[in-house]
């Protein structure tokens, strides 16, 4: 399933997309993975594995994109 992010005046920034083991994926508005979050680790990683947070704070890697 494909969750959009959204600016309020509709630009779309990124979007979310929900594997099948439940992890949580954040892509760039152009489909470019930057992490996961991972709810039965409760951690955040990169895309390359290496772990940010722990929690939920995907969200702050698509800031850090623009």
């Amino acid at each position: 399933m494909r969750r959009e992010i959204k600016t309020v005046g509709g630009q779309l920034l990124g979007y979310y997309r929900t594997d099948s083991s439940g992890r949580e994926r954040i892509y760039t508005r152009g489909g470019r993975e930057l992490g996961l979050y991972d709810p039965q680790a409760d951690v955040t990683k990169l895309r390359g594995g290496r772990i940010v947070a722990r929690g939920d704070v995907t969200a702050s890697l698509l800031e850090d994109e623009s």
